[in-house]
């Protein structure tokens, strides 16, 4: 038996024509819906891929699937988010030989490497038409009805879970040395943390600018009787600052580069025995102040705010979803076998953590948000979801740099777990069989050259 896709890598070899069509045998699809797909090779395309986003896009979700969860992750972590959930994974799709050359045929046994190695090398990629495939895919139960390892994903949904993985691990293997990442862990940069009574509070806020709408959330801070309030700003204006002054506001002016830098130097600071951090742009209510206090209350290490809400936009086709952190956030909890966290992460204000949390992995480990999480759920902490905390267009980046930055830092923590664990992040291959391929590889047997 070749198992999954291997035929493909193997006909891709053999085959001597110059454009290839890639299709399953138990999915008839008529010939004028295949007919693009040749087209677009011909008229200079490299890969052409079915548009199933332009399917999903009609559809109304609440809860995306976690394959599309992953398509989504991997086109954005290679700056390719305009191929949305468009991927190598769904047939038909075609490929020029060229491409077959560059990418490599054996690594066509792994669609999602196959796909990233054509972004990587930068190959022109279309998604001419949509073909559905989706009601048609037979189901097949020994796949699609049999579960992974004591979780709810079925054995065909965690085997290409493992290939996104194993497609990032190829690449990510070697870009992240231990060093640069412990330097963001680094125990040795714990700060003295002060003492304080059980279950005292501090409020974390972080706001470059703050204009005088801070002073509803500064009430709503207080209305929930947080012991201590620390505000973290670049600038601020002599009658604001007096005013938070007189209720008892630390105040913090430095020109930090990035939220999670201010997070931690106002962590360095506090007292509290829950700290909950806080953006100073949006009013929080004292309910959802406290559903958060609740948590951690609970002997809970980390309490997320709640985003589940943005996933219904995940497959909306406008500039304005294309840099979010939703789908990437998904993913990570998905492979971290948390999918029960949906899209909320330590990206997200506002959230919580216990003074324990903070002590045994140093205030330095705030600098990655992502990162952080990787290490709490593979750690063992406890992590749960409070309220929702609705702000309008969050999670979503307008520059591109700073978002490239976000995609750095994401970067580091996938590259962190898959060394913790193996290549594929512990997930199955399935019943796939690599033994022709590797055969035809020692042997250096090449069709296409």
């Amino acid at each position: 038996i070749l198992g999954h896709n291997v035929g493909r890598a193997l006909g891709a070899n053999y085959a001597s024509g110059d454009i290839i069509l890639f299709l399953d045998c138990d999915i008839p699809i008529s010939h004028k819906q295949l007919q693009p797909f040749i087209d677009a090779i011909r008229q200079g395309s490299d890969v052409a891929l079915n548009a199933l986003n332009l399917i999903l896009n009609k559809k109304k979700i609440t809860r995306p699937h976690y394959i599309n969860i992953c398509k989504l992750a991997l086109n954005q972590i290679f700056d390719h988010e305009h191929l949305e959930i468009n991927s190598l994974v769904a047939i038909p799709h075609a490929l020029s030989k060229k491409a077959v050359q560059e990418i490599g045929w054996m690594n066509l046994a792994v669609p999602p490497l196959a796909q990233a190695l054509a972004m990587e090398k930068k190959l022109k990629i279309t998604s001419p038409v949509s073909v559905n495939v989706i009601t048609t895919n037979k189901v097949r139960p020994k796949f699609h009805r049999r579960y992974w390892n004591k979780t709810k994903l079925n054995m065909s949904t965690a085997r290409i879970i493992g290939d996104h993985l194993e497609s990032l691990s190829y690449f990510f293997s070697n870009s992240f040395n231990d060093i640069e990442i412990k330097n963001e862990l680094n125990p040795s940069k714990k700060p003295r943390l002060k003492t304080s009574h059980l279950l005292s509070k501090t409020a974390i806020i972080t706001v470059k600018k703050p204009s005088h709408k801070i002073l509803k959330l500064i009430t709503s801070v207080k209305a929930t009787r947080f012991n201590e309030i620390i505000l973290i700003v670049h600038s601020i204006n002599s009658k604001l600052k007096r005013l938070l002054y007189k209720k008892q506001v630390k105040i913090l002016i430095r020109n930090y580069k990035s939220k999670a830098e201010a997070r931690v130097l106002g962590t360095s600071i506090s007292t509290g025995n829950i700290l909950v951090f806080l953006d100073g742009n949006h009013y929080i209510s004292p309910k959802d102040l406290t559903s958060f206090i609740r948590a951690i209350e609970k002997k809970n290490d980390i309490a997320l705010n709640n985003v589940s809400q943005f996933l219904k936009n995940i497959y909306i086709s406008n500039p304005i979803y294309k840099r979010s952190i939703h789908a990437l956030n998904y993913f990570l909890n998905i492979i971290l076998k948390r999918p029960d966290l949906l899209n909320s992460s330590l990206m997200i204000e506002p959230f919580a953590i216990s003074r324990q949390f903070i002590k045994r992995l140093g205030y330095n480990s705030l600098l990655n948000p992502f990162l952080l999480q990787v290490i709490a759920v593979r750690s063992g902490y406890r992590i749960v979801l409070a309220n929702k905390v609705t702000k309008r267009k969050l999670g979503y980046y307008k520059s591109k740099k700073y978002y490239k930055n976000v995609i750095n830092k994401y970067n580091k923590a996938l590259s962190y777990y898959i060394s913790s664990t193996n290549l594929r992040g512990g997930f199955p291959t399935g019943q796939r069989s690599k033994i022709d391929i590797n055969q035809l590889v020692e042997k250096g047997v090449d069709q296409n050259k």
